[in-house]
């Protein structure tokens, strides 16, 4: 890598913001299974009573904010252990940022010349972002300290994919990293040579940790062939390229994995994962708008499901492969939703391939015009504390109003509709669900919707608690991003937008903007008055 690495150390007066955990999110969607469940030992729904919670902190960074930010706990920067925020942009940027006091600690441009823009394609694809550096989630080894990421760069001339690894006690590349340019071919035999092409494939999902190996999928740019769901694994330590994963020239065009930028699911010895539109043919190991539960590390298919209607969600562009399944139930059953406003409940050991019917299906909502309501990115869920049923929260477009969703067994029953708020109704955010702990009978819902608003609701009675609107200097000073999702941790929300990130918390947390700290201390400079008592 020729990428510049910048070392700010930028002293800011005043008292730190306070980060009483020592969890961290190192992952999109927080943990392996995707649920987007994370605790917060502050933030319940007494916290909004007296209007204590509010925008703290604001960075400046070079691009969109595409993949969810990440959090990583008592990091040593210069001997100083240091609560980190880890987000990158689409104008291929790595950026490590003090949550402490709001100084940016160091950054990385994995640049090498001009950036890749949607306009630069062939033909131009703008439905994702101006600039296409990195639009992934990072996936971070606590155990090592390192992050995983994938930027999408000019090359020697080459629009290309490297997997790096990054340090984050100093922001430079771990030994071996990067990798290889990556480069694959497969040959189906009777049926010709998949080879995989940088330019018509973008890696989407999050990036994948599971058993010493770093994974990456891929769809497509805007649909336009050929492309083909890639999967690759790396060996997490030397980076070398262990496996691939891919479908025969037949299932051109497509599938692909994009999940709106969801991860793909670890269970056990398993990855979960849905597919984009694109034929189905299991026999020929082409499985477009399936559910696929696939072996790791070898990376084969081992059962999957699909819809029965899978021929109309091609002809409508209704793909399955908008949201990523997740699992419920103590992991025996999985929640998926796709594009035409269908949702699935499966058997998580047993998805029973084509010919299969569900365990539980809701059907898309007649009163809306077809293919709206449908999901994106996922839905969260909350387990409702020790003995609850189960819920499921999910902000489909159409209507843009929170659903939720209440798991008897193996039912699966629509038992409330929030009051529609924001601008959900397309390419909308994926819903955050935080509780004190794992078995709170109590959490909030939090949403980040495409004004660039943050919205928290009760997860319970799905009463509005909050949103950023209710006051100007709460309002983010940027356009929103497709399918953003909020990073949850104890006293502080962090949202990512066009150019800048926001942190959102109580007034017990320091506030910093554009590396000025705004809290109760002595001596801070205070260029923002919040307006609350």
């Amino acid at each position: 890598m020729k990428g510049r690495l910048i070392a700010l150390l930028l002293l800011v007066a005043g008292a730190s913001a306070q980060q009483a955990s020592s969890d961290g999110v190192y992952e999109n969607r927080y943990n392996p299974e995707r649920t987007g469940f994370t605790t917060s030992t502050v933030l319940d729904s007494a916290v909004f009573v007296n209007s204590t919670f509010g925008k703290r902190q604001q960075w400046d960074v070079d691009g969109g904010v595409h993949a969810q930010p990440l959090y990583a706990p008592g990091i040593l920067v210069s001997g100083q252990p240091t609560n980190m925020l880890l987000v990158v942009t689409e104008h291929a940027t790595l950026y490590a940022l003090n949550a402490d006091n709001g100084s940016t600690l160091w950054s990385v441009s994995f640049l090498q010349g001009s950036p890749i823009r949607g306009v630069d394609l062939q033909p131009p694809c703008t439905e994702v972002g101006r600039e296409l550096g990195m639009l992934s989630t990072p996936v971070i080894d606590p155990t090592t300290n390192t992050i995983y990421l994938m930027p999408f760069i000019i090359e020697n001339g080459a629009q290309s994919y490297r997997l790096h690894a990054i340090d984050l006690t100093t922001g430079h590349e771990k030994n071996g990293s990067p990798s290889q340019i990556l480069a694959a071919s497969k040959t189906f035999p009777g049926q010709g040579v998949v080879t995989f092409d940088a330019t018509k494939q973008l890696q989407r999902p999050g990036l994948t940790l599971a058993q010493g190996k770093v994974y990456a999928a891929f769809g497509s740019h805007c649909g336009v062939p050929p492309y083909y769901p890639w999967i690759f694994a790396f060996d997490a330590y030397t980076l070398q390229l262990t496996n691939t994963y891919t479908e025969p020239p037949m299932s051109m065009p497509g599938p692909g994995i994009w999940q709106s930028g969801a991860g793909l699911v670890v269970l056990g010895n398993s990855l979960f994962m849905a597919m984009g539109n694109g034929p189905l043919s299991a026999k020929n190991g082409s499985y477009g708008n399936a559910v696929i539960n696939m072996s790791i590390p070898d990376l084969v298919v081992q059962d999957y499901w699909a819809p029965s209607n899978v021929a109309a969600l091609n002809a409508g562009g209704f793909d399955l492969g908008s949201s990523a399944p997740i699992p419920v139930s103590n992991n025996t059953l999985i929640f998926m939703g796709g594009r035409d406003g269908s949702y699935y409940l499966l058997k998580a050991d047993a998805l029973g391939g084509s010919a299969s019917t569900p365990l539980g299906f809701i059907p898309p909502d007649a009163t809306m015009p077809a293919g709206t309501g449908g999901l994106y990115n996922g839905a969260a869920y909350w387990t409702g504390g020790v003995g609850g049923p189960g819920y499921i929260y999910s902000l489909g477009s159409g209507s843009g109003a929170l659903k939720k969703f209440t798991l008897a067994g193996s039912t699966l029953t629509l038992n409330g509709v929030a009051a529609a708020v924001g601008n959900f109704t397309k390419w909308g955010g994926a819903p955050v669900v935080s509780a004190m702990t794992p078995d709170a009978t109590t959490a909030v819902v939090w949403a980040f919707d495409g004004s660039a608003t943050l919205y928290a609701w009760d997860a319970d009675s799905l009463a509005l608690l909050w949103n950023s609107a209710d006051l100007p200097s709460d309002v983010a000073p940027c356009s929103a991003i497709t399918f953003a999702m909020p990073t949850v941790l104890d006293n502080m929300v962090y949202v990512g937008c066009d150019g800048k990130v926001m942190g959102y918390g109580t007034r017990a947390a320091s506030r910093t903007v554009g590396g000025a700290n705004f809290g109760a201390s002595p001596g801070a400079s205070s260029l923002l008055d919040t307006g609350r008592k």
